[in-house]
């Protein structure tokens, strides 16, 4: 085994381990003093201009001039996979709130209310997801559970499944819902075919990814940023992240990396210079 495909196994176990402990923590009965516990996910809502920090201990949100995100609700379930499907309108997976019953996977759920509440769309009890994405009707998602690709051609519905490495991030061509890339163990994967097969394009260490108009900008675990072309044909290195990256996304303002603090900047230059939106979570 390669160094560089070791030291990424490594990383991924690593992260893995990281985003399941919500279920250790539910049969143990220990609770988190950490008010974040860590980050899995950070999104944006056109809707109020809102940032949203999607972590272990629930979801939080920082209004458009707001310093800090604050939690959302009373619900401190674990938000893994978190998107935003729509204005106002959220999917995600992880597990539920310590205080409550029932599977310790909720499979995939849904909030129409801006994460206030969630509704279970399927899977309860049968998926884990931790990468979601989401083009109109059609929704991505890496089970952790079956190491499997899941896909839906019915906002979630019911699935299908693909055999796939281990997949860190998800990204969908904004223009094409069938073209998607994947962040693996064995670099990054493309499907053209709407996540039926893949095939290796770039081999860069496991990174975030986000798609934007003018390409994808994928940011490791060294912190360094990358822009791969929209046509997958070239990859500049870009900068490098103020911080090691718990998640990331692409706003009309610029691109977003959050810490597992739940600290999020912003770069307007595609990586090369970063401003601090948001502080830590206290």
């Amino acid at each position: 085994m390669q160094l560089r495909t070791l030291r990424a196994l490594v990383s991924f176990l690593a992260l893995a381990a990281l985003a399941g402990c919500g279920q250790a923590e539910r049969k143990s009965g220990l609770v988190a003093v950490d008010p974040v516990g860590h980050v899995h996910a950070v999104g944006f809502d056109p809707q109020d201009r809102s940032i949203l920090v999607a972590a272990h201990r629930g979801l939080f949100r920082a209004a458009s001039d707001a310093t800090s995100a604050t939690p959302v609700g009373d619900e401190r379930r674990d938000v893994m996979g978190f998107s935003v499907e729509k204005p106002g309108r959220y999917v995600g997976s992880g597990h539920p709130d310590l205080r409550q019953g029932g599977p310790t996977s909720v499979g995939f759920i849904r909030s129409s209310d801006g994460g206030a509440a969630w509704e279970t769309v399927s899977l309860e009890g049968r998926a884990d997801l931790h990468a979601i994405e989401v083009a109109g009707n059609r929704v991505y998602a890496f089970d952790a559970l079956s190491g499997k690709l899941l896909r839906s051609r019915d906002s979630g519905a019911t699935w299908s499944s693909t055999t796939v490495p281990p997949v860190l991030d998800l990204a969908v061509d904004p223009v094409d819902a069938d073209r998607l890339v994947a962040s693996t163990e064995q670099g990054v994967l493309v499907s053209t075919d709407g996540g039926r097969g893949f095939r290796p394009v770039v081999d860069l260490p496991l990174s975030h990814l986000t798609w934007g108009s003018d390409g994808i900008t994928a940011v490791g675990g060294d912190q360094v940023v990358q822009r791969i072309s929209g046509d997958l044909r070239t990859i500049n290195q870009h900068g490098r992240a103020p911080i090691v990256p718990a998640a990331t996304t692409e706003t009309d303002f610029g691109l977003l990396v959050a810490g597992d603090d739940g600290s999020v900047y912003t770069s307007r230059d595609g990586g090369r210079t970063w401003d601090l939106t948001l502080e830590p979570i206290r």
